[in-house]
C-alpha cells in the first residue's frame, strides 16, 4: 500500500507541475487561476477520498500543499478579477466628496461640479470593469459544486460588501439628470449576478 501510495503521490506531483505549465498558455490571468482551481480541487478531492492512501497523505504533506495551492490560486483569481474595479468604489474619499454636496428638502444631495464629476467617474469605471469580468466569467465553468460555492462566496464577500458601502454613500446624490445611466447596479441585482457566475 505504501509503495502504491508513493507512486500515486509522485504522479500527482508531476501532474501538478504539468498543470502549472499548461496554465501559462491562458492569456486571461483570472481564467488561468480558474483552470488551476478546477484541476487542483479535483486532484485534492480524489486523493482525500482514497482510504488506501491515507497514511501516505498524512506523512507526505500532500493535504497542506494542495490547500496552499488552492488558497494561492483563489487569491490570485480574486485579485486579478476584481481589484481594479474595486479601486473605484472605495469610500475613503467619500467624506471629502459629500462635503461638497448640498442637502435638499427631500433628503437628496446636490453636488457641486467637482463632486458630480468625481462620482460619475467612480460609477463609470466600476461599471465598465465589472461588466467585462461578468461577461467573461459567465461562460467559464466550475463543475464541482463545492468549489463553485467557495469561489462565489469569496466573490460576494469581496465585492458586495464594498459596493454596498459605496452605494449607500452616493445613491442619494443627484449627480446626473439620468441616474440610471450611471447607477447600473443595486446591491440586490449585483448579488444576483455574482451568484450566477462560473456555471457548471
Amino acid at each position: 500500500n505504501t509503495t502504491v501510495g508513493s507512486i500515486v503521490l509522485t504522479i500527482t506531483d508531476t501532474l501538478k507541475n504539468t498543470l502549472i505549465e499548461i496554465s501559462k498558455g491562458y492569456r486571461n490571468p483570472s481564467l488561468t487561476q480558474i483552470f488551476l482551481l478546477n484541476n487542483f480541487h479535483f486532484i485534492q478531492k480524489r486523493i482525500k477520498e482514497s482510504g488506501l492512501l491515507s497514511k501516505d497523505i498524512k506523512n507526505s504533506g500532500f493535504v497542506s500543499l494542495y490547500q496552499k495551492l488552492m488558497d494561492e490560486a483563489q487569491d490570485k483569481y480574486s485579485s486579478n478579477s476584481w481589484d481594479r474595479a474595486l479601486e473605484y468604489v472605495s469610500i475613503l474619499d467619500s467624506e471629502k466628496i459629500l462635503k461638497r454636496c448640498e442637502k435638499k428638502p427631500d433628503g437628496s444631495l446636490e453636488p457641486d461640479r467637482w463632486a458630480k464629476a468625481s462620482i460619475k467617474s467612480k460609477f463609470k469605471e466600476f461599471n465598465e470593469r465589472f461588466a467585462k469580468q461578468y461577461e467573461d466569467q459567465s461562460v467559464w465553468s466550475v463543475p464541482d459544486a463545492d468549489l463553485r460555492s467557495q469561489i462565489r462566496n469569496r466573490n460576494m464577500k469581496k465585492i458586495l460588501e464594498a459596493y454596498e458601502q459605496f452605494y449607500k454613500a452616493y445613491h442619494r446624490v443627484q449627480f446626473s439628470k439620468n441616474m440610471g445611466k450611471h447607477i447600473k447596479y443595486t446591491p440586490r441585482n449585483l448579488k444576483a449576478m455574482l451568484e450566477s457566475l462560473l456555471p457548471d
